[in-house]
Formats: C-alpha cells, structure tokens, sequence
C-alpha cells in the first residue's frame, strides 16, 4: 500500500526559531548573516546594501534630464547608470539621455569648426586688405 506523506518544508532563523510559511520568503545577510526580508534593500541589523533600490522618475525629471542631456551635454551621461536598471521604462530614459547627450556634443562640435572656419576666413581678409593698402 502507497501511503502519501506530505512533507513540508520548514524555514529556521539562525537562532532555530521557525519562520511561518506565511511570512515573506527571507534571504541571508551576506554580512551579519541574520536573516532578512528579501524585499529589503538594506540589511536592518548591520545596514549592509542587499540590492538596488528601484528608481522612480516622474514626468518632470525626465524632462528635466533631457532638457539637461541637450543643452549640457557631459551632465548627461549621468543617467547612464539607468541603462541597469530592470524596468524597460528606466531604461529607455537612461538610453534617451545617452543619445541625447551624444547629438548634442556632436552639434556643438561641428558649431565650433564651423565659427572658427569663419572667424579664420574674416580675419584672412582683413589682413590681407591691409596688406594691399601698404601700411
């Protein structure tokens, strides 16, 4: 005869103490090895950093970082670090920035060759008229 055992698997805290099922799945400080919330950013015993705290960028930062990733192109490459992020949003922000930051140099660039060919030329000119004047 087949008899069912049901077993169950039971969770224990470092000091043997069981953790009920109910309770949210905990993980291992790395640190103090106590046990903690797997949605914890922090270790609460020791404040060791457990994961990356999510990033919320309302409509008003976002702008903002694309109003600052044109006009001040090297600030922008500050949103880099959200090209790591897991939400798709986060990263096309982090991506927007980057592009935004590149153009942007490479129009301010391409501005100053094209002033400095300018100022160049005039001044060629004006040197040039005041050496045919034999002064």
């Amino acid at each position: 005869m087949d008899q069912n055992i049901a077993t169950t698997e039971v969770l224990l805290t470092p000091d043997n103490s069981e953790i009920p099922q109910s309770a949210p799945i905990p993980t291992i400080c790395p640190s103090c090895k106590n046990v903690v919330d797997l949605t914890y950013n922090f270790c609460p015993t020791c404040g060791r950093k457990l994961k990356n705290a999510p990033i919320f960028v309302s409509l008003t930062k976002e702008v903002w970082i694309y109003c600052v990733s044109l006009f001040l192109p090297p600030f922008g490459l500050r949103w880099a670090k959200y090209m790591g992020q897991s939400d798709p949003r986060i990263k096309r922000i982090g991506a927007l920035a980057i592009i935004l930051t590149v153009l942007s140099t490479a129009v301010t660039i391409l501005l100053a060759i094209s002033i400095t060919n300018s100022l160049t030329t005039t001044l060629n000119n004006q040197l040039n008229s005041t050496s045919n004047l034999g002064l």
